[in-house]
């Protein structure tokens, strides 16, 4: 999903025909510059869950930090997309129940990385996980944030 930042210029990647999403909690603006091979930002892998920096609970606060991520690299106004991977909270269970669809809608493109679709045991691990999983899906204007027009 996003590339590392483990000291390799992003030129020497993007060069090579990679097209890259940088992490916007590992990466500056200046080290991305206007290289059109960087074709956006991640944004958090799992902040619902409270990974990427994000606190384990409650869900508000999980959303306030996804909102200061996106605002930081919607300030940059460079025209990438947005981009964040979820887990769990995917589902509104016990992580996001009432917060995932403001989640989502913050970002341009959005993923997934639901370990329990492929679990047999899924009752255990979320036992209140709906019957039919569906993707969030709202109509509602993302909270607060304020979204770029491309």
């Amino acid at each position: 999903m996003g590339a590392e930042h483990d000291g390799t210029n992003l030129k020497f990647v993007t060069d090579r025909g990679v097209f890259v999403l940088a992490q916007q909690e590992e990466f500056t603006l200046s080290e991305v510059g206007n290289n059109p091979g960087v074709v956006g930002w991640l944004i958090s892998d799992e902040c619902e869950m409270g990974y990427s920096g994000c606190p384990e609970g409650p869900e508000e606060d999980s959303l306030a930090k996804q909102i200061e991520y996106v605002n930081k690299v919607t300030s940059f106004a460079d025209g990438r997309f947005k981009q964040a991977n979820f887990g769990n909270g995917i589902l509104r269970t016990f992580w996001a129940p009432t917060t995932m669809d403001d989640h989502v809608q913050l970002m341009d493109v959005a993923s997934a990385d639901k370990y329990t679709y492929t679990s047999p045991h899924v009752g255990e691990i979320v036992p209140d996980s709906p019957i039919g999983l569906r993707p969030p899906r709202s109509t509602r204007p993302p909270p607060t944030a304020g979204r770029s027009t491309r």
